[in-house]
């Protein structure tokens, strides 16, 4: 978003629903800033994080849906420090407006957990990047001192492991994992019709 924000600068959307609204937790993050900035007539958020984790998330994720529904956020975290009664006060506040589900109460509402285990190799020239990048992983490891410098090369081979083209631009060859992706799509598509 905090990339895409001035796309939205000269639009007025009539509903906004902004899914993961932990996302926007951090008042002061520039992702939650250009989320705030998009204008829109209606607001909803949609989150599996429990609202009252932090008084400050809650602040900021009903920032966005009322601004100016609640004191100003100096006030509200002073008040929040202050007042051992002031959490209930805005828990009786903010009520009106939470749809909290429970699992119990959408268990039943759940389908049956579906999972595919599938192994898969990489492509060739897909496992040629893995190796050199895995050897110059070794070869840090044996000269540092430091195993924290083995984390970007970790990074490095994950994303190696599901495309190489999230390490190398313009990578113009496959993926064994994308493949196996694509044909399980295909043929659950194909049962399903």
């Amino acid at each position: 978003m905090r990339n895409d924000i001035t796309q939205y600068n000269d639009k007025n959307f009539n509903l906004l629903i902004l899914d993961e609204a932990q996302f926007i937790k951090n008042a002061f993050a520039k992702k939650t800033l250009s989320v705030k900035n998009i204008k829109a007539n209606s607001k909803f958020v949609l989150t599996g994080t429990p609202i009252e984790n932090s008084i400050l998330d809650l602040w900021s994720i009903f920032d966005f849906i009322m601004p100016g529904f609640l004191p100003p956020l100096r006030k509200f975290k002073n008040d929040y420090e202050n007042d051992s009664n002031y959490f209930s006060a805005i828990r009786r506040k903010i009520s009106p407006f939470i749809l909290r589900r429970n699992k119990k109460d959408v268990l039943n509402d759940l389908p049956e957990k579906y999972e595919i285990l599938l192994t898969t190799k990489m492509e060739k020239e897909q496992e040629k990047i893995y190796e050199m990048e895995k050897l110059k992983a070794k070869e840090i490891l044996k000269s540092s001192p430091s195993s924290f410098e083995i984390l970007p090369f970790l990074m490095k081979l994950r994303q190696i492991c599901i495309h190489p083209s999230l390490y190398i631009e313009n990578y113009q060859g496959e993926s064994g994992k994308i493949n196996a992706l694509l044909n399980t799509i295909d043929d659950e598509l194909t049962k399903r019709n």
